[in-house]
């Protein structure tokens, strides 16, 4: 299984991102473990969206952001491009340095078009 095939052992972390909550319960499980067990991995970072659209994290973040100024958190001159960036599900330090597509197309199709604007493809 995944845990044996060195992802773990090598020093790679694993990071879901979407909305798992889609998936399969046993599948949910699976991601739960592994990003787990390897969220203190500081080697390559290996980002796998399922159930992911660029439009629903923009909208999840937006929505986190106008959330914290109802429960007075965050007030409305508190929110800018740094702020709304570290509430994305990939954040700045780890920023897209390459994105491959598997098939021809050379289009992003809603697939992290905030993280992939200096992204080589």
């Amino acid at each position: 299984m995944f845990f044996n095939s060195g992802v773990v052992m090598n020093n790679k972390m694993v990071r879901v991102v979407g909305d798992c909550s889609l998936l399969p319960k046993d599948l949910q499980q699976v991601i739960a473990e592994i990003t787990i067990k390897t969220r203190y991995k500081t080697g390559l970072i290996l980002n796998l969206a399922i159930a992911y659209t660029s439009r629903n994290e923009i909208s999840r973040a937006s929505e986190s952001l106008r959330k914290g100024v109802l429960e007075g958190n965050l007030e409305i001159g508190d929110i800018c491009e740094e702020l709304f960036t570290s509430v994305l599900h990939i954040h700045p330090t780890n920023a897209v340095d390459l994105l491959v597509r598997t098939s021809d197309t050379y289009r992003l199709s809603d697939f992290l078009l905030w993280q992939n604007f200096f992204a080589e493809n």
